[in-house]
């Protein structure tokens, strides 16, 4: 998928509307203690995630870059107070003077297609990462397909962009292998947006929250929030 126009093309919006919701996971999942005085925002998107969190933590620097000019005019135009620094680039061309005390890669990892070698790289970037990624290789996904009643998989392939489908497990070994440790890690729930069929699902796993977390995402699948550290 061509990030600069297609996926544009297909979400308008940017998830917009979805950045407090992510935001407010994020913050759950760091440790109370941490300090952070520079963040990058990987692929960015529309930025309102770095804005949201820098308001919330007072961090003195914020980066974010994303390979879409388009995206990036539409972060500085939500940036009214120009609180961020905003990048058309990506990971392997970003050159910064310094690391950083936390990176957050939220809904990104997926599309990459070394994502080994993209998990590594922010290693060189950063110390501290916030990763969150969506967990579809499950059993519901599987007998959906299997009963050709939908298709999750080829979905987000078509209107996300997604090339890779991480399992519960596959996930966590693949970080792992990458050099980080996981600190922290969590299950994070689809929000509950306008459409019917995100009220449906929301609605749906929200109460799931009661039970073991591992068991409900080989189940059902859903997203994963990580908090990591070099090892």
């Amino acid at each position: 998928m061509d990030y600069t126009k297609e996926y544009i093309r297909k979400n308008p919006g940017l998830h917009i509307e979805d950045s407090e919701f992510k935001a407010a996971e994020i913050l759950h999942i760091l440790p109370s203690n941490i300090t952070v005085n520079s963040l990058l925002d990987v692929a960015c998107g529309a930025g309102k995630i770095s804005l949201i969190l820098g308001s919330k933590l007072s961090i003195e620097k914020i980066v974010g870059i994303d390979i879409s000019k388009t995206i990036i005019e539409k972060a500085r135009e939500l940036d009214t107070k120009h609180e961020v620094t905003w990048k058309v680039t990506d990971i392997f061309s970003y050159r910064p003077k310094s690391i950083f005390d936390l990176i957050i890669c939220i809904d990104i990892v997926e599309h990459i297609k070394n994502d080994y070698k993209f998990l590594q790289k922010l290693g060189d970037l950063g110390n501290r990462v916030v990763v969150k990624a969506p967990i579809e290789d499950s059993l519901f996904y599987k007998f959906l397909k299997k009963a050709k009643i939908f298709d999750g998989w080829k979905f987000t392939e078509n209107k996300f962009g997604h090339l890779h489908h991480y399992g519960e497990g596959s996930l966590d070994k693949l970080i792992s292998r990458a050099g980080w440790k996981i600190v922290r890690s969590s299950t994070a729930y689809v929000p509950k947006r306008p459409k019917l069929k995100w009220k449906i699902i929301g609605t749906i796993t929200y109460p799931l929250r009661v039970f073991d977390n591992k068991h409900i995402l080989r189940l059902f699948g859903g997203y994963k929030m990580y908090y990591l550290e070099k090892k």
